[in-house]
């Protein structure tokens, strides 16, 4: 590229380039096409060659061009606004699903203990500009780093680490159930999916209960006791509470073993009034609509990536593969006195951090997100055990926006983590969800922004400046 110095910023330094090949199906060619101006791409490789390429393409990229291959010493088309952008950290990119009281912060949390490999993605973006000029069917997106890999990575990366048309996906889905008879000896229901097939569905959350009176065969609609008000008329009085506690073993099971080490939990569930006593009138059969899992049945799915999965609706697809295998299913994290330390999180803001110093505000953001961690789940414990410090102090920066210089008060982030903990991936990823997971902690009128150092490697990354998320009355 002779001429791409008169397209950069003197203060911009080019140490080197990721280039991507890509071709059209059939005659197709790329000018042909409504050309996209961002193309989710996935880093479907092994841990640790895809996380240290996200933290790659994600803080050292300076500028994005596309372009036919060749043909790179005529006008191009550079982005240098957000050339390469994240997927999956907003409210709307979530896999588990949204509610009005639920904290995204915790979403998010959960979601990368759980599953970190569903975050390795990145968009190049502003593209359009220079597909459309591309004649041919093969065309090329060139991403401008200000930084050389290290050696290793460069002679492992090759196209194998990439694909594009992949989507994260989890196994939760809505189901109603079959009814349920109502015994009044008992105040709770066992909330039962299926009862031809009890093992193979377990209940997540419930969103409506329906009941059918004993005599007329009236309908009637129950709510759940804690999301409303007694006062609402609406509501005639008709409610559900709801208790979860940890699947008991069979006979069988104890004595023959079950498929996977998974047991699972079961949900019952009691039917109210407004003054928490048993619901008085007699009813016939109940039916609950909720979110079930499939419990651990993901885990037994034999798997080619190619055709693993199929789709209900009528899409242009040739078939649905798995590129990584399904992670093994979790058990709720509240349970027990965990419930209580969880609790609390309601409560919880920065502010928390702020008055301790760099060592014990580590250990007091180590005793948060302990809180998301299985006991069992040691690589991701042995993570948490590595963030050995954290820091905040009050700052002053400009804000961001366009249009007249404008500065406000806000929080600075610091943490320290040691990549011994680590075992080879990059804690890029885990410092990126903390920064979003504290900017959610953080009022609409201030702003905070995150720096991340490692012991071994020094400064990491700052981050921009992110207005705070949190309403404020």
């Amino acid at each position: 590229m002779p001429a791409l110095h008169r397209y950069l910023p003197p203060n911009i330094h080019v140490a080197g380039a990721l280039r991507i090949t890509l071709r059209t199906f059939g005659e197709l060619t790329f000018s042909e096409l409504a050309g996209p101006a961002r193309l989710p791409f996935y880093l479907c490789g092994e841990e640790r060659i895809a996380s240290h390429l996200f933290e790659l393409l994600h803080t050292s990229a300076v500028a994005t061009l596309a372009g036919e291959p060749g043909h790179f010493d005529g006008e191009l088309n550079v982005n240098l606004q957000h050339p390469v952008a994240h997927e999956g950290l907003e409210p709307g990119q979530g896999l588990l699903p949204l509610a009005w009281n639920v904290f995204h912060g915790h979403n998010l949390l959960h979601e990368f203990f759980a599953c970190p490999e569903r975050f390795y993605f990145f968009t190049p973006t502003g593209l359009s500009a220079g597909l459309q000029k591309v004649q041919g069917n093969v065309a090329e997106i060139v991403i401008l780093l200000n930084r050389l890999p290290p050696d290793w990575l460069i002679h492992q990366t090759d196209a194998a680490q990439f694909s594009l048309f992949c989507t994260p996906v989890i196994n939760l889905f809505p189901r109603t159930t079959t009814r349920i008879e109502v015994t009044h000896s008992v105040t709770e229901q066992h909330l039962v999916v299926d009862r031809t097939r009890p093992l193979d569905y377990e209940v997540f959350s419930v969103q409506e209960v329906e009941g059918l009176e004993a005599e007329t065969t009236r309908k009637m609609i129950f709510r759940p006791l804690y999301h409303t008000r007694n006062n609402d008329e609406g509501n005639h009085g008709r409610y559900f509470s709801l208790r979860r506690e940890p699947r008991r073993s069979s006979e069988s099971a104890r004595r023959y073993g079950t498929r996977t080490p998974y047991t699972g939990s079961e949900v019952f569930l009691s039917l109210v009034d407004q003054h928490e006593a048993p619901y008085p009138e007699n009813l016939r059969h109940i039916t609950v609509t909720a979110m079930v899992t499939n419990r651990d049945l993901p885990c037994l799915i034999p798997r080619n990536g190619r055709d693993d999965l199929t789709v209900d609706a009528a899409i242009p697809v040739a078939g649905v593969g798995l590129i990584r295998p399904p992670r093994p299913p979790q058990p709720p994290l509240a349970e027990r006195e965990m419930a209580w330390r969880l609790i609390r999180q309601l409560s919880f803001n920065y502010l928390p951090l702020a008055d301790l110093d760099h060592r014990t505000g580590g250990q007091a953001l180590r005793d948060l997100l302990n809180l998301f961690i299985p006991a069992h789940d040691s690589p991701q414990s042995r993570q948490v055990r590595s963030l050995i410090g954290c820091k905040t102090t009050p700052v002053t920066r400009r804000l961001p926006g366009s249009g007249l210089l404008v500065y406000g008060r806000g929080v600075s982030c610091e943490l320290t983590v040691d990549e011994e903990g680590f075992s080879g991936i990059s804690p890029y990823l885990f410092g990126l969800v903390l920064e979003h997971y504290i900017a959610r902690h953080v009022s609409i009128n201030t702003f905070s922004q995150m720096t991340l150092h490692s012991m071994q490697r020094g400064h990491v990354m700052t981050w921009p400046v992110r207005t705070g998320q949190r309403g404020s009355v």
